[in-house]
């Protein structure tokens, strides 16, 4: 009877231990998360200057085609066309501001996902270069 009684104790010692140390590690993850939230915004807030983040370019061509056809009295003096293909590169990013610390999250093998806002363009640049 009596080794029953300490075989009791010692389980219910051990799922009360149990039990504590799950309830830490909640604990802990939920705090982890929140520090993670915080630092990840300020630190994008405090490295991005203008509060736009540039996550891409692509680069592109743009062409334009002009046609001009001539006729005087009736007699057919031909066609002019005039090509045009410019060179450049458009940058795209979103705006740092709009990042909120709901945005992002810890998962559970402690990867760190971030929610983007929409990404816009920033800036298209001509390659005067490869003109």
């Amino acid at each position: 009877m009596r080794a029953l009684r300490w075989t009791f104790v010692g389980m219910l010692l051990a799922g009360s231990l149990w039990v504590g140390f799950r309830l830490g590690r909640w604990w802990q993850r939920g705090h982890l998360e929140e520090a993670v939230r915080q630092q990840g915004i300020t630190t994008l807030q405090r490295v991005s200057a203008e509060a736009f983040l540039v996550v891409g370019s692509l680069d592109i061509v743009a062409t334009v085609e002009a046609s001009s056809h001539k006729q005087w009295l009736g007699i057919d003096l031909g066609t002019t066309t005039a090509r045009v293909r410019v060179p450049g590169r458009v940058y795209y990013g979103f705006d740092v501001r709009a990042l909120q610390p709901t945005s992002i999250r810890l998962t559970a093998d402690r990867v760190v996902e971030v929610m983007l806002p929409p990404l816009t363009l920033y800036a298209v640049e001509p390659n005067l270069e490869a003109l």
